[in-house]
């Protein structure tokens, strides 16, 4: 539960940074993919293959959820949690660097 309100915290910072630099990413159709692409321009795609893995795993999951396209393998799952807490271990360290 504590890690929830850190992640909240942290997210919350990070929206008002990059409002601060410009972007503003809304709860609208299409938001999930401008903000992984905006996140990818603001570390300089420093880390592109990961976004882009993200955007994929978007994706399927949006395929997944509607029927067009089979489960993950448990491969593809254990990519994605490579992925994810990679870029959320340098979203705290952007984050923490900018309080």
């Amino acid at each position: 539960m504590v890690r929830r309100h850190v992640v909240r915290g942290r997210f919350a910072r990070c929206t008002g940074r990059r409002a601060g630099g410009g972007y503003r990413i809304d709860a609208g159709k299409g938001a999930h993919a401008v903000t992984i692409d905006a996140a990818d321009v603001l570390t300089g795609q420093r880390h592109h293959p990961q976004f882009t893995r993200l955007q994929r795993m978007r994706r399927r999951r949006n395929d997944f959820m509607y029927g067009t396209a089979p489960e993950p393998t448990q491969a593809d799952l254990d990519r994605a949690r490579l992925d994810v807490t990679l870029l959320l271990d340098l979203a705290g360290k952007a984050v923490e660097a900018i309080e």
